[in-house]
This record gives C-alpha cells, structure tokens and sequence, in this order.
C-alpha cells in the first residue's frame, strides 16, 4: 500500500520550543501518515531526539487510526497493521545504527 508522510513543524504538532530546549531534545520529526498516497490520512507520528552525554537517545510515538472516523478504524487498524509498523521501525532503527556513525 502506497504510503505519504506530511511533516510538520514540532510546533505545529503541540510541541514547545521552550519546553524541547529544556528537556535537550534538539529534534523532533513529526508528520501525518497516509494510506493510498495521502487518499486516506490514519497515524499521526512523533520521532523525539534527546541529547545525551552519548549521543542521541530516539522515542518514537505513533497514535495509529488517531485521524480517522470510528468505522474507518475499526476496519484499516488492527494487530497485523501494528506488527507491520513495529517491523517498519526495527529495520529503519537497524539502518539509522549503521548509516548515522559514518555521518559523525
């Protein structure tokens, strides 16, 4: 299934720049997420980067069928849908582990 990432400024998404500068998080990646090019929006998705005195320490949020209508949801999200995501992420993290140290 064809998917589309909208991004969006963090502020945009209810983050504060005060509140990021606080907490050392110098990065936050959010976006809205869509099935069939964008036809039908489902997940909103936050990637928060905090500095650590190692590096950076990623959380990833994903609120899955947060934009939908009821119906929608109950058809579209399920537990293979979150397995794929969970899937998803652990390849792009493997990616990130091997593409970020040779960046540094």
């Amino acid at each position: 299934m064809p998917l589309r990432i909208d991004f969006l400024k963090p502020e945009k998404f209810g983050f504060s720049k005060t509140a990021m500068q606080a907490y050392s998080v110098p990065l936050i990646v959010c976006g809205h997420v869509g099935a069939f090019n964008g036809l039908i929006w489902h997940t909103e998705m936050a990637h928060i980067f905090r500095q650590t005195n190692d590096g950076l320490f990623l959380t990833s949020r994903f609120w899955l069928g947060r934009t939908m209508n009821p119906i929608l949801r109950k058809l579209m999200i399920n537990n293979a849908m979150a397995c794929g995501m969970a899937e998803h992420c652990a390849i792009e993290y493997r990616n990130l582990a091997e593409i970020v140290p040779t960046l540094i």
